[in-house]
């Protein structure tokens, strides 16, 4: 791809080449044309993962991932399902009654004054969320503080909760990802809260879950799709911000670090090795041609795990076997940002003055990688599937194996289909390798990268190993034969 490309920082940049206002358009226009009767006026929701009877009229807009309690609150079959599933029970933790006053209290410590509410908001496995609004002359200043739920000043989290700071700081240069600002930090429990904590700006709109999916009967099959070329365009610009090399993203601020005024300037950050483990550091990687990368992640574990040696040996026949396939690219060798968890309830979204549909902020990049594109083209699957409603009606089972890196195969409608389509079309129009990468020859490079990335812990990630090498052999043919009975 032809392109001017500029220098930012550490080594990114980021391919500014416009995108092209016609994306698709003859198309969305057939689609607009073919919804404008009352029969089809409304998105169909009515496929297999649907429940009915959610309320959203009292929703908080969620800034991190778990059960939405005001969506169980509102619904009185899953009150009986999680009778007890309010974080404070949940995480053994205080109750907001009581911790909203030392809330209060940080505010005023760190120089923000009293805010004017103190609100309840959802949180996620490992912080707590809390909302803050102050009156500043005529207006009012939202934010959020994050707190990690858990706090041993034996085990200290320190490090983690500056790398998420600092790299949030850091993306703040790539404008169109509308990241929140960090306002204040605090890695210590040298506060009224007696934990640290991080304080950001609360971005504008409405989670792209709730626009999706909690009030599906208000959004116009046209004015989904336009929300689709949307997300669509700003997944292109992602895909387009290119990295030196593959790895973590980490800061470098040393800590402790306490700050409630926090410099605008754009940190510096280093790239570590990929590992699934907390306890554990890997290796930093060098830029290389992704079978070398696989192939050195592959061998670091194996000098590094219990594992007998023989499902590694096998995962490199299997690597071999893609190699002499040609399903390898000489552009595979090219590493970009990468949001690892990147769903709607993650992307905000809002309409501008003009009525054309925006991304107004993305949020939770935590633990956000640099990796080859075809590794992160997993199908988007969370634009026409809601996963998080399936989880409410089936008591958190999925109907697969949570394999992310592949195609979710269950039965869509037709207004679904077309949501699917759309997308898709998009993407392979901004890319003519999109389609190979993510249904082709991709799923498979992704299934073998994440063993090869995240290691093999425990029965249930073996059984998911055993599971892609049989796949594999049904798709090539017996590749373990070599090891005969240890296949």
């Amino acid at each position: 791809m032809d392109s001017d490309t500029s220098s930012l920082a550490s080594g990114i940049t980021f391919d500014s080449v416009p995108l092209r206002g016609s994306f698709c358009e003859p198309y969305l226009d057939a689609l607009v044309e073919r919804y404008k009767d009352d029969t089809h006026s409304k998105l169909d929701e009515s496929h297999a993962n649907r429940i009915g009877n959610v309320g959203t009229e009292n929703l908080d807009l969620p800034d991190d991932d778990f059960i939405n309690e005001e969506i169980i609150s509102n619904n009185s079959s899953m009150r009986t399902q999680f009778p007890t599933r309010s974080s404070t029970y949940m995480y053994e933790q205080e109750s907001f009654d009581t911790y909203r006053c030392k809330v209060n209290q940080l505010c005023i410590d760190i120089g923000l004054g009293e805010p004017s509410t103190i609100e309840r908001m959802d949180g996620g496995s490992f912080n707590r969320v809390i909302g803050l609004s102050f009156r500043k002359g005529f207006g009012i200043q939202r934010r959020i503080l994050r707190i990690p739920r858990e706090w041993d000043a034996k085990w200290s989290k320190q490090t983690d909760i500056q790398n998420q700071a600092e790299i949030t700081m850091w993306l703040q240069q790539f404008a169109f990802l509308h990241v929140p600002k960090v306002l204040a930090i605090d890695t210590t429990a040298a506060n009224s809260l007696k934990s640290p904590f991080v304080l950001q700006e609360r971005i504008r709109g409405i989670p792209l879950d709730n626009l999706f999916f909690e009030t599906p009967a208000q959004l116009s099959m046209s004015a989904k799709l336009e929300v689709v070329k949307t997300i669509a365009e700003f997944i292109i610009k992602l895909e387009r911000t290119t990295l030196d090399k593959p790895g973590r993203l980490v800061g470098t601020h040393v800590v402790p670090w306490t700050s409630s005024s926090i410099d605008s300037s754009t940190p510096r950050i280093e790239f570590a090795g990929f590992s699934a483990s907390f306890m554990e550091t890997a290796p930093p990687l060098e830029k290389q041609n992704l079978p070398s990368l696989i192939s050195n992640m592959i061998e670091y574990h194996r000098s590094n795990r219990t594992e007998d040696d023989t499902v590694w040996d096998m995962l490199l026949v299997v690597l071999e076997e893609m190699a002499a396939r040609h399903f390898f690219k000489l552009s595979d060798s090219i590493n970009v940002l990468w949001h690892w968890d990147l769903e709607p309830r993650h992307i905000f979204v809002e309409k501008s003055e003009s009525g054309k549909w925006e991304v107004s902020g993305v949020i939770d990049w935590d633990d956000v990688k640099s990796m080859p594109l075809v590794l992160t083209r997993a199908p988007r699957s969370w634009l026409w599937f809601y996963e998080e409603r399936f989880e409410y009606g089936n008591n958190f089972t999925y109907p697969w194996d949570g394999d992310y890196d592949a195609p979710l195969e269950l039965p869509l409608n037709e207004d679904v289909t077309i949501v699917k389509e759309y997308f898709d079309r998009m993407m392979q129009e901004a890319d003519p390798t999109y389609m190979d990468d993510t249904y082709g020859r991709g799923l498979w490079i992704r299934r073998l990268a994440r063993f090869a990335r995240d290691g093999i812990y425990g029965t249930l990630h073996l059984r998911k190993c055993e599971k892609f090498i049989e796949d594999w052999n049904n798709y090539i043919g017996d590749v373990g034969s070599i090891f005969g009975e240890n296949m």
